[in-house]
């Protein structure tokens, strides 16, 4: 494995995490649940419509970005 191609890793591994993340929380299945803490949901409420569309977006990106970075 070359320095190039773990570089590449890092570089894509870091949205495609992040967009795992994001999404999972959109859509409470990390996190707390629903009526167990008032602010949270409020939270949720605000920024969970969000999140679950955002989340696949950024994990698409890095995808596209992983296999673009390997076939370098």
């Amino acid at each position: 494995m070359t320095a190039e191609t773990i570089a590449t890793l890092v570089d894509s591994g870091i949205p495609l995490l992040g967009g795992l993340y994001g999404t999972l929380l959109g859509f409470r299945v990390i996190g707390k649940a629903a009526g167990e803490d008032p602010k949270y949901d409020a939270w949720h409420e605000r920024f969970g419509q969000h999140l679950k569309w955002l989340g696949p977006l950024v994990l698409i990106f890095g995808v596209v970005q992983l296999l673009v970075g390997l076939s370098r």
